[in-house]
């Protein structure tokens, strides 16, 4: 329905199995992680706003934790925003789809802490928005992968800059970095490969 559901976790150890939805059917989800660890493990996905009229917003921060590495994350599944935002804390994903359908919107903020992902993309290049935002954040590739980050609407890169940590792994990244003002700069870390393959400003 139209109803509001947030969880708020500041310490603690929380393990989910089976889907996870934040924001369903028309509601609002919101998912705020200041400390602790949240895990997401088994069968089924990671759905941030599903169905029309829903939205989602999972904001990582402090020294909270996000861990799914078995099954995909869709920030905006269908007919709804979802947006990540990562201001402190660490998430680990596999691949993380920034509008899964076209009738969708999905944004990841990275501001603050860390994120791996093993590849950043989307389920449909019809979306209209599916962006990717540097802001001091720091993007650590999960495995090597010759299309790293791909296919979004935009990457901007803003005042606080890109960070990113190759690890030990050969990334490339296809997708065009754009500057989105204030000379944030890119910074490359990691003992991996970096490659930069799109048309960059």
């Amino acid at each position: 329905g139209s109803g509001v559901g947030e969880y708020d976790m500041s310490g603690g150890v929380v393990t989910v199995q089976g889907w996870l939805a934040v924001g369903r059917e028309g509601g609002q989800g919101i998912l705020n992680i200041s400390g602790g660890s949240f895990s997401k493990v088994g069968g089924g996905g990671i759905s941030i706003a599903h169905n029309g009229g829903a939205s989602g917003v999972v904001t990582i921060s402090g020294t909270g934790t996000f861990i799914c590495t078995s099954v995909d994350t869709w920030v905006g599944e269908n007919a709804a925003p979802g947006t990540w935002n990562m201001n402190g804390g660490t998430a680990i994903l596999g691949a993380v789809h920034l509008a899964q359908n076209a009738d969708a919107t999905g944004v990841m903020n990275l501001n603050g802490g860390s994120l791996t992902a093993t590849e950043i993309t989307t389920g449909n290049n019809g979306a209209s928005q599916r962006e990717l935002d540097f802001n001091g954040g720091t993007l650590v590739a999960g495995a090597d992968n010759a299309n790293f980050i791909h296919d979004l609407s935009a990457a901007n890169v803003q005042s606080g800059g890109a960070v990113i940590d190759t690890a030990a792994h050969a990334v490339s990244v296809n997708q065009a970095l754009l500057d989105g003002g204030g000379n944030g700069g890119l910074t490359n870390i990691g003992t991996g490969t970096l490659r930069l393959n799109g048309v960059n400003t």
